[in-house]
């Protein structure tokens, strides 16, 4: 896998739950453009999942030591359009869900995630297209709604970031990452800041 020097999205603290989901859409662009979403929890294990050319990937990883634990990535394309992605807990193991089939899981040594939540796309300079919406946490059993996101930006200022803050045609917990929107790290795009 590549590494890119800079990534955008938008991440969610959702508190302690047992999953999270967000739906994915390309909007029409073929090849998608490479996304995830992440979950971190409170031992420091961070699980990813989504899809980067060639096909679609999951990593397990140890932030603390910076070390990959496990991970797979498939030379199968994801077709544009939309796909729902999944990262939801059985037990202490963690399972990664595309559309509702297992693509891997890993056991993490913990039953609930921390609740950092990140939706992302790599980007290179804002012409990429793509839409994070639904996003949600397995609380207790029930999909709740990410009551809060903000910006999340690793390397250049965000080009084309935008949830409904930014432009009123976007629904709560949806995310646009394409266009001539320009915001910085931790912009409110959705929810109040409380």
């Amino acid at each position: 896998m590549t590494v890119y020097p800079a990534y955008n999205g938008a991440y969610a603290n959702v508190g302690q739950n047992t999953g999270i989901r967000a739906t994915w859409d390309s909007q029409g662009i073929a090849p998608p453009t490479p996304f995830w979403i992440a979950q971190t929890f409170p031992n420091q294990i961070w699980i990813q999942g989504g899809y980067y050319p060639p096909g679609w990937f999951y990593q397990v990883w140890d932030r603390t030591r910076g070390l990959k634990l496990a991970g797979t990535t498939s030379n199968k394309a994801i077709t544009p359009g939309v796909h729902t992605f999944e990262i939801s807990a059985q037990g202490k193991r963690w399972r990664v869900l595309i559309d509702g089939k297992s693509i891997g899981n890993y056991g993490v040594g913990a039953s609930v995630g921390s609740g950092d939540f990140l939706l992302t796309n790599e980007f290179s300079n804002g012409t990429e297209r793509a839409l994070f919406r639904d996003a949600a946490a397995l609380i207790n059993g029930v999909w709740v709604p990410a009551p809060v996101g903000s910006s999340y930006l690793s390397g250049l200022p965000a080009l084309g970031v935008a949830g409904n803050l930014q432009d009123a045609t976007l629904a709560a917990g949806t995310v646009r990452i394409g266009g001539t929107a320009r915001v910085v790290s931790d912009t409110l795009l959705w929810g109040t800041d409380t």
